[in-house]
């Protein structure tokens, strides 16, 4: 059993808001600019028939827009709004056990001192690091009914597969499959960094020993590896041999040609470097500005710092989908559209990296610190040559977790960039799937490309990755 960790209390002798305004400043801008005012005018254009073209600057906006609850009664009153929340209760009762369960397989057998245990959470993990892009034209290209993987193992067993994503019976258990898939490793992490304080003893007994737990594990990493194995397989068949039965798994004539036309449809090499750039930005400036404000919250004695931060945490409370339209009026207004500096200044405001960084400053015994304001040293120079180090951990976590989400986020720049030249690659990525005729051998070089980059990452962080995440299971 792990011991207990000691919560330390703000550095004695250090308080004030003056002294915290430094390190809160920076998040204070992004939580106004991008969370409470496009809150705001979200909650302000829903009383309005505003159509998206009419300046909300106009004089006289409010009163000749003014509807009131109309918009209201309007979508609780269709049957349409019914039909969505139905179809998003029935995911969620899908989803949740399902996900709990992979989720706990995940951590139990991650949880074992085993020969190949570090191999297995890089495999597990992997799915986690597909931008959402590239897994829905894994899978889409998967479940194909006549020329998908799934259907094709089905049938080597004898089973005829349905139409999946074609069959409205099948499209919604096919959907919850795979966001299971992608995000069990993610959650299997989690899990397995509370694992970690359960004294061993509780459940020995149903442990799984030797053969037992390598079948599992071996059979939960093909489930994870498949769609990959795929992809590669399908990256090298020519178009002809996509729609060939029965399916080729190995293909009989493998060549590059996709990885060619990739290259060849829009300006691959400068799209790998926007995203380069907007994602070394974006996790920079996360990193910073939540690493500052964690270390007020934790460090800091100031009035109302507990308000404040039960703030910041309400604030991912909010869906994304909420904001996104205010947000865009507010770019606009400062006329930030179609550049970078609009996909990478909302990295200034990220609740859940100040939260996970508050938890790790609060451990740090204020006996490092107070020796170092004895020794002359500033509150900067505590902040950045005590705290930091000792949060590397942490840190480096969040600084992959916040690199992947820059690199594989779609909505956000397809909204803000629109010259072609500044595209990120989950846009590219996007304009190779066609409406009538999809070309799967070269979307999945196109897949196969841009996860590069991030594995790469994962695998170079990944001890300094767990790491961290293992710190949330020591309780304090």
């Amino acid at each position: 059993m792990r011991p207990k960790r000691k919560r330390e209390k703000p550095i004695r002798g250090q308080g004030g808001l003056l002294t915290a305004s430094p390190f809160l400043l920076p998040s204070l801008i992004g939580l106004a600019v991008f969370s409470l005012l496009p809150l705001v005018i979200s909650l302000f254009l829903s009383l309005t028939d505003w159509n998206g073209l009419d300046r909300l600057a106009d004089p006289g906006f409010f009163a000749e827009h003014f509807v009131g609850l109309e918009n209201y009664r309007a979508i609780l009153g269709g049957g349409e709004f019914w039909q969505v929340l139905g179809n998003t209760l029935e995911y969620i009762a899908l989803y949740i056990p399902l996900m709990l369960a992979c989720s706990l397989g995940v951590a139990y057998l991650l949880s074992r001192e085993r020969r190949g245990v570090t191999a297995f959470r890089i495999i597990y993990y992997i799915p986690v690091l597909t931008s959402w892009v590239a897994a829905s034209m894994i899978w889409k290209s998967m479940l194909s009914p006549q020329y998908g993987a799934v259907n094709g193992i089905l049938g080597f067993f004898g089973i005829e597969g349905p139409g999946w994503l074609l069959d409205e019976n099948w499209a919604m258990p096919a959907i919850v499959l795979v966001s299971v898939w992608k995000d069990m490793g993610f959650f299997g992490l989690i899990l397995l960094s509370g694992m970690i304080g359960i004294n061993r003893s509780y459940y020995e007994a149903a442990s799984l020993d030797g053969a037992g737990y390598y079948i599992v594990a071996v059979l939960l990493a093909v489930v994870a590896l498949v769609p990959f194995a795929w992809m590669i397989s399908t990256s090298l068949k020519s178009r002809g041999a996509l729609m060939s039965i029965p399916i080729e798994w190995i293909p009989a004539e493998p060549t590059l040609d996709a990885y060619g036309e990739v290259f060849s449809r829009f300006p691959f090499l400068k799209t790998i470097g926007n995203s380069l750039f907007i994602t070394c930005s974006f996790t920079l400036l996360t990193i910073i500005s939540a690493s500052m404000a964690a270390f007020a919250f934790a460090k800091i004695r100031f009035r109302g710092s507990q308000a404040v931060l039960a703030l910041y945490l309400a604030t991912m409370m909010i869906p994304t989908q909420v904001t996104m339209i205010p947000l865009f009026v507010v770019m606009n207004k400062l006329g930030l559209i179609d550049s970078y500096a609009s996909v990478i200044l909302p990295g200034i405001f990220k609740p859940f990296a100040v939260f996970m960084l508050v938890q790790q400053m609060r451990a740090i015994p204020n006996d490092f610190l107070d020796a170092a304001r004895i020794d002359g040293a500033g509150i900067f120079q505590v902040y950045r040559r005590i705290a930091l180090p000792m949060c590397a951990p942490t840190i480096a976590t969040l600084a992959v977790t916040t690199f992947m989400e820059s690199w594989n986020d779609y909505l956000w720049p397809l909204l803000m960039l629109t010259d072609r030249n500044k595209m990120t690659l989950p846009i590219a990525l996007s304009t190779l799937n066609g409406q009538y005729n999809t070309e799967y051998n070269v979307l999945m070089a196109g897949s196969l490309i841009s996860m590069i980059p991030i594995i790469v990452i994962y695998l170079c962080a990944q001890k300094q990755f767990k790491n961290g995440l293992m710190a949330g299971g020591i309780k304090g």
